[in-house]
């Protein structure tokens, strides 16, 4: 191994160090102050629960995908596109069908009289638990599928190294989800709240969306260079997986603000970090996947009209017109703020610098207008001469840390091996697409539609 290869491994280590560390302390603020302002009992053992997951998930994940295979046995890589197809647009359906029923849930806890939100009576939880058995069963079958043949367990899990990444993540998400049904948690007020499983679980459907853009991604056409271009139905599915996953983040982050009781428990800082991070995070991944100038406001503008319509639905079906978009809202300010550095550096829009300059622009923007803004749209936090220092200092760290992570990230995904779809298969594929889609939404809908809040 050449000297300078061996500095990029070891540079490539330390930045996977810093995200994975990173990444875990900003998990254990989301499970602390996501959703749950002043966890009850059930905190502690949840987060043992969830710390155990991550491990136990983490290392079957390296064992399958990194770890070294014994000496002769080589990997015969094996892509199936049809099956990549297939599976990520039956995940990012199943996706869209989480984040509605994880609204559903949040709106119904705020509204008077809700009730305990565990187990399968909570009707919210048949669209969340449906839509998680139907992504882990489409994921995992497609990586079974795509291992069958001869060699060892690791070998054939690596012929097909996207779909094996997918089902390892929705694996996660599906062990999360039960687990979450053995411990319920209540917040400072008495209300069901988001607790340790609400949170990890969204945080791992976000994961999995990124996994399913991973293996979307691999499907695209190799981009000759950044353009504004027009969109095709696999780049369209990509900005659907990734404002689903941008959503769910959100509302796992800032979903429940909005209560005096509990907005209280929280710092005034968390609340406009935990948009940055999100935002510049997935405005990072969309715009180095699809080499587009614009990809950022079209993934928020995605997540802002998903929550919107489904904001609309819950004022039509329960008269509840308190749910807003606030963190939607002011997503759109920093990806706005990066879009733009793109436009204007399109010749060096693939360097590293051009990721530092858009981090930094947008963070500015939001912590100055996103800033400005806040108190006219939430009572909480206060934006004066007490909080300001707080607020300046943990947006800028967490949104340039997320940034950063996003543009390591999105150049990864950007660089895997690209396997186009036989045009032969495209029109039978994007027919499977679309059905799921219009199954998976029409249920969601009649579901919503005769549900009644319980008393």
């Amino acid at each position: 191994m050449t000297r300078s290869r061996r500095t990029r491994n070891n540079a490539g280590r330390r930045n996977t160090a810093i995200m994975a560390g990173g990444g875990l302390l900003l998990l254990g603020a989301l499970l602390y102050w996501g959703g749950t302002a002043q966890p009850g009992a059930a905190f502690w053992p949840g987060v043992a629960v969830a710390g155990g997951l991550v491990l136990g998930v983490g290392w079957l994940i390296w064992w399958l995908l990194l770890s070294s295979l014994p000496a002769g046995e080589r990997v015969a890589a094996n892509p199936a596109p049809a099956l990549r197809q297939a599976a990520a647009y039956l995940v990012a359906a199943g996706g869209v069908v989480f984040l509605i029923g994880a609204l559903w849930d949040a709106a119904w806890r705020q509204m008077a009289g809700a009730a305990d939100s565990g187990g399968f009576g909570w009707q919210p939880n048949l669209l969340i638990y449906g839509s998680v058995g139907l992504i882990a069963a489409t994921a995992l079958g497609a990586a079974l599928m795509a291992a069958r043949g001869p060699g060892s367990l690791r070998a054939r899990w690596r012929s097909d190294a996207p779909l094996g990444l997918l089902g390892l993540l929705s694996l996660f998400a599906l062990l999360v989800m039960a687990a979450g049904l053995l411990w319920p948690g209540v917040d400072a007020t008495g209300v069901p709240a988001q607790d340790t499983s609400h949170v990890l679980l969204g945080v791992g459907m976000a994961a999995v969306m990124l996994g399913a853009a991973a293996v979307q991604t691999s499907l695209l056409p190799q981009p000759a260079g950044w353009t504004v271009h027009r969109l095709g139905g696999g780049e369209l599915n990509t900005i659907i997986l990734l404002a689903v996953a941008a959503a769910i983040l959100l509302l796992a982050g800032a979903g429940a603000w909005g209560h005096p009781p509990d907005d209280a428990l929280r710092p005034a800082w968390y609340y406009p970090a935990v948009i940055l991070g999100v935002t510049l995070f997935i405005g990072q991944v969309g715009l180095h996947v699809l080499q587009r100038p614009g990809a950022a406001i079209l993934i928020f503008a995605a997540a802002l009209f998903l929550r919107a319509i489904t904001n609309f639905l819950f004022q039509q079906f329960y008269g509840m017109t308190e749910a807003g978009a606030t963190a939607e809202f002011l997503a759109l300010i920093p990806a706005a703020a990066m879009d733009v550095v793109y436009v204007y550096r399109t010749d060096e829009a693939g360097a590293m610098s051009t990721s530092w300059l858009a981090i930094g622009v947008g963070s500015a923007a939001m912590l100055a207008g996103g800033l400005w803004l806040l108190p006219r749209l939430v009572a909480y936090p206060p934006v004066d001469g007490a909080t300001l220092p707080g607020l300046l200092i943990a947006g800028a760290g967490v949104g340039v840390f997320g940034g950063w992570c996003g543009a390591r990230l999105g150049r990864a995904v950007a660089g895997v091996r690209r396997v186009p779809l036989p045009a032969a298969m495209q029109a039978r594929v994007a027919v499977i697409g679309a059905g799921a889609y219009i199954i998976l939404l029409v249920a969601a809908f009649f579901l919503m539609q005769s549900a009644s809040l319980p008393q």
